[in-house]
């Protein structure tokens, strides 16, 4: 059975991956509109983070099978900085 954080831990990947979508549609957007070279190499680069958004919920359900409380509470104190940082990455692009 999974545990409660490492259920967090899937739940901020989510998030993660809901934001980095996000943050691609804008970046997108914008490079319709400019064509700019900038804006290719952070589409490039947001595509790269929807992967790793993906990547990160699958392995911390596989973690989840091996590995219990220790491992899952400093992987959820990262997750949850890492989330605030694309939190204001967004709002930085956004504007």
């Amino acid at each position: 059975m999974i545990g409660i954080m490492w259920i967090a831990n899937i739940l901020i990947g989510v998030i993660d991956l809901v934001l980095f979508i996000q943050i691609a549609s804008v970046i997108l957007r914008d490079y319709k509109n400019t064509k700019a070279k900038m804006m290719k190499n952070l589409l490039i680069f947001s595509i790269f983070m929807v992967v790793y958004a993906l990547s990160s919920i699958i392995s911390s359900i596989y973690l989840s099978m091996s590995f219990g409380y220790n491992v899952a509470l400093p992987l959820l104190v990262v997750n949850i900085i890492s989330v605030a940082g694309f939190i204001l990455l967004y709002n930085v692009i956004r504007t």
